[in-house]
This record gives structure tokens, sequence and C-alpha cells, in this order.
């Protein structure tokens, strides 16, 4: 039947579903909603979304279910405390539902941990690069597939006396004696 379709659904996805009430009561939940949080069926039985361990305050908390209610749906990154200590971002799409002729909230939550600490290293790393770019007495430079700049260090002022914003700007043959060129061109063809 359709309403076993959506039970086994509901259970099967990765992703947190839970489903509250105004006040912040969780009325629904399936397992990965505490999987992902770190607790018993039992222990989130008894939870709301302010006993979640959110990182946000309550006052955050209650401010989203206010916009929610106001909007019909809201889309935000937040992060709780799992069970253990550790923490967990969470990509949070809610909306109001009608179940059973009531209106209740739907929170349909990601676990973007990895996703985040891949971006902080990756801007870390990019930073790090950028540093030694800038600060470097050789010339640095990126070149897209098209055979244009998309980047040229600063010390390109001391060499050629073009700052980098104009040193991008410039093609190949206006940059590089025409042997270094053609060696590029040969590359890229």
């Amino acid at each position: 039947t359709e309403t076993r379709l959506f039970s086994n659904l509901f259970e099967l996805v990765n992703d947190s579903i839970t489903v509250c009430d105004f006040g912040g009561n969780i009325i629904y939940f399936n397992e990965s909603a505490c999987k992902i949080r770190g607790y018993t069926r039992e222990e989130m039985a008894k939870m709301s979304l302010f006993s979640l361990k959110p990182t946000d305050s309550s006052e955050t908390v209650k401010k989203r279910l206010k916009q929610v209610i106001e909007n019909g749906s809201i889309i935000f990154e937040t992060e709780n405390i799992r069970k253990d200590n550790t923490r967990v971002s969470l990509e949070v799409h809610s909306s109001i539902i009608n179940l059973d002729e009531k209106k209740l909230i739907l929170a349909v939550s990601r676990d973007v941990t990895e996703r985040k600490k891949a971006e902080a290293t990756l801007k870390e790393t990019e930073k790090r690069y950028r540093l030694l770019a800038e600060n470097s007495k050789d010339v640095l430079w990126t070149m897209n597939l098209d055979g244009r700049f998309t980047y040229v260090s600063p010390s390109v002022y001391q060499l050629r006396g073009y700052t980098p914003e104009e040193a991008v700007k410039q093609s190949l043959t206006e940059s590089l004696t025409s042997e270094s060129a053609q060696k590029i061109i040969e590359v890229f063809q």
C-alpha cells in the first residue's frame, strides 16, 4: 500500500527526517535521525529540537521555527552536538506539511560534516598557495585551456613592469618570447 511505501522510504533514506509540531516537539523521526546524532530511538522519542544539543542558541531555534511557519519553508545550515560530544554539521530543509489534518514541520537534514571539513582544508590550502605565490620572486601564472591567463603573481611587475591585472589580460604572444609562446601553444595542441 501507499502508506507502507512511504514508511519504507522514510526509514531507508540516509538523511535525517524529523517531523515536529510548531513548538519544536519531535513527533516522528527516522533511524537516520538517530544515527546522525548518536541517540537511540528511545532517547530521540523524548527529545525536542531544543534538546538535540544545537550549537545555535534557543533564540535562534525559535527564530527558525518562526521563519518556517511564516514562509512555509526554509533552508539553513546548523551544527548539533552528538551524544558523544562530537559535532555534526547539518544542511536543513524545513517545510510545513499537513499530516492527519494537522500542520507540522518536516525537517530533512543532511550530514555535511565531511564537506565542511573539505571546504575548510581547501580554503586553507588556497590561502597557503596564494601566500607563496604573492611573495615569490618568480612570476607564477595559471592559464585555462583556451590559452588565456587566469592568474599572474604580483612579481610580474618587477620583471615586466605590468600589474597582475594588466598581465592577466595579455595574450601569450604579448607576454612571452615568441619561442616560449610557441612551445606552450604546441603543448596545448
